[in-house]
């Protein structure tokens, strides 16, 4: 027969020994899992909360009826000519927690999504108060684009002049943000594609669902989407925003700058914005 002898001064311990502060413990981890059932039965876990807002931001939403020029008022998509995708609220993952709706400041980019949801539709809002909605946008007519009350957050889209500390993350040009409240850093307004018949069209209704520039009133830069710039977001791969003018060789300017203010179904914008008017 064989025996263990014990090491003097060494103690030992079968598993179902209890050591240390054991009640204590045991009451703090049923405490945590009753604060974790009851906070999931609120809907209050941080999943839960992310999840929600992800749903709320890619609800449906009803844009404008199909018209031939675009009013004040009017919900619309602001859709890329040369990538096909569409201006969006970009909320990153860390935040989405910490909302119900979407924050300022905000970033944007540009989703291959086309159906209209919170996350990419906007409403064109007056910045003179004598006019109403209902009355129609024209050709250098200032102007702010709000996104959707609730979710959406009533944010404004916004630029600034780009500095050392402040400007899009890769391509170092002017960044362009959803923010609140609203600015003169938030008035934008459309110009025709064609420079020769910019002077003439000064003033002139704008139409829908054609190719045209949205320029920034404060810096005189062009709103654009740069394909060769990616994010990766909890909607895919999509392209960063920017507000630049693009000059082709021929000093025409760039296709990164050819937007349309779509009202309509999405397949017929796609078909006419493939048709870029002659510069």
């Amino acid at each position: 027969m064989s025996y263990n002898h014990l090491e003097p001064g060494k103690t030992t311990y079968i598993p179902s020994v209890r050591i240390g502060n054991w009640r204590e413990d045991l009451a703090l981890e049923e405490e945590m899992f009753r604060e974790f059932l009851s906070k999931k039965e609120a809907g209050e876990l941080l999943i839960q909360k992310s999840s929600a807002l992800l749903q709320q931001v890619t609800t449906p939403v009803d844009i404008s009826s199909d018209k031939e020029t675009i009013s004040f008022g009017d919900k619309i998509i602001i859709f890329h000519a040369q990538t096909q995708h569409t201006l969006s609220a970009h909320i990153p993952v860390g935040v989405l927690h910490l909302s119900d709706a979407i924050k300022s400041p905000c970033s944007v980019t540009g989703s291959t999504s086309l159906l209209p949801t919170v996350r990419n539709t906007f409403t064109i809002h007056s910045v003179s108060p004598e006019v109403s909605d209902g009355d129609p946008v024209r050709f250098n007519q200032p102007f702010y684009l709000k996104t959707q009350e609730g979710p959406g957050g009533d944010l404004y889209l916004h630029s600034d002049t780009a500095s050392f500390s402040k400007d899009a993350k890769k391509s170092r040009q002017q960044e362009v943000l959803l923010v609140s409240p609203a600015s003169y850093f938030c008035a934008w307004k459309i110009l025709c594609v064609r420079e020769r018949d910019r002077l003439e069209t000064e003033g002139e209704t704008v139409p829908a669902n054609s190719i045209i520039l949205l320029n920034h009133c404060r810096t005189n830069q062009n709103l654009s989407c740069l394909s060769q710039f990616s994010y990766k977001t909890n909607f895919g791969l999509e392209h960063e925003i920017t507000a630049h003018t693009h000059y082709t060789q021929y000093k025409t300017i760039g296709t990164q700058n050819h937007w349309v203010l779509m009202n309509k179904s999405p397949s017929k914008v796609m078909e006419e914005s493939k048709k870029s008017p002659e510069q």
